[in-house]
C-alpha cells in the first residue's frame, strides 16, 4: 500500500469539504444547539430518573455524537453514490494505478476527519450554552470521535456502493442511525429502559459511543476503555466487508 496515494485521495476530498464547509457545519451547529435550546425551555430544572446531572448537560454528549455519527454515514455515503452514478470521477480514479483497497481507506479515513472536524464544532457551539467543566479527560475526544467517525464511515460507503440511488441511502440512513442513537441513551438513562430490552440497548454499538462520550464531558471520568474496545473490535470485520464489497463494485 503506498501512503501517499492514500494521501492524495484524502487531501483531495478533504479540499471539496472545506470548500462547501458553511453548509457541512450549519447541520453541526444548529441541531445540537436547537436540541438543547428546546430541552432547557421545556424540562428546565425538572428531575428525571435516572439521571443526576442538569438534563440539558445530560442529553449534550449524545447530540454531538449524532453528528458525528451523521457526518461518518451520509458524507461518506453520498460522496460515493455522488461519485459512481453522476460524475466520472470514480470511474477515472479506479483506472489509476492506485489500488482499491488504498481507495477505500482514504475515503474511510477522509469521512473519519469530517466527522471529527464537525464533532468538534458541535462541541465547542454546545459547551457555550450549557454548564461544563473542562478537564483534561477531554483529550480522550479525539480518539473516541475518531473511532465512531470510522465506525459509521464504513457504514455509510457500505450503504453507498451498494445502493443505487440517493434516496435509498437517505431513507436507510434514517432507519439506521436515528433508533440506534434514540436507544442509546441519549435522551434517558440505559437503566430506565424495561428490563426485556435492556441487552439490546447495551450491546448497541451508539450506546457504548454515547456512554463514552458522556463519562468524559459531563462527569470528567477515564472509564472508556471496555466501550472504546469493543468499538475497535466491531471496525475489523465492518472493515473487511466495506473493502470486499468495495472491491466487488470496481470489479463489476
Amino acid at each position: 500500500m503506498n501512503p501517499r496515494s492514500v494521501w492524495i485521495i484524502i487531501e483531495k476530498e478533504q479540499y471539496v469539504f472545506f470548500k462547501y464547509f458553511h453548509s457541512e457545519v450549519a447541520n453541526a451547529i444548529l441541531f445540537p444547539v436547537f436540541m438543547v435550546w428546546t430541552m432547557q425551555v421545556g424540562i428546565g430544572d425538572a428531575e428525571i430518573p435516572g439521571i443526576d446531572v442538569a438534563y440539558a448537560s445530560y442529553i449534550m454528549p449524545g447530540l454531538i455524537m449524532l453528528t458525528v455519527i451523521s457526518t461518518g454515514f451520509f458524507n461518506t455515503g453520498f460522496v460515493m453514490m455522488f461519485e459512481k452514478s453522476y460524475t466520472d470521477a470514480f470511474e477515472a480514479l479506479v483506472q489509476t494505478p492506485v489500488t482499491v483497497h488504498e481507495i477505500c481507506l482514504a475515503k474511510l479515513v477522509s469521512g473519519t476527519l469530517k466527522s471529527m472536524v464537525n464533532g468538534g464544532v458541535s462541541l465547542l457551539v454546545v459547551a457555550l450554552f450549557i454548564d461544563v467543566e473542562l478537564s483534561w479527560t477531554w483529550l480522550l475526544l479525539l480518539p473516541i470521535f475518531a473511532v465512531c467517525g470510522f465506525f459509521f464511515s464504513c457504514i455509510g460507503l457500505l450503504m453507498g456502493t451498494y445502493l443505487k440511488r440517493g434516496y435509498e441511502l437517505g431513507t436507510w440512513g434514517n432507519v439506521l442511525t436515528f433508533p440506534l442513537t434514540f436507544f442509546g441513551g441519549l435522551f434517558f438513562a440505559v437503566s430506565q429502559i424495561p428490563a426485556d430490552l435492556q441487552v439490546a440497548v447495551k450491546a448497541n454499538p451508539v450506546t457504548w459511543m454515547i456512554t463514552s462520550m458522556r463519562e468524559v464531558t459531563v462527569y470528567g471520568g477515564w472509564g472508556i476503555g471496555w466501550e472504546m474496545l469493543a468499538l475497535l473490535v466491531a471496525c475489523v470485520p465492518l472493515y473487511l466487508l466495506t473493502t470486499l464489497l468495495f472491491k466487488r463494485l470496481v470489479i463489476d
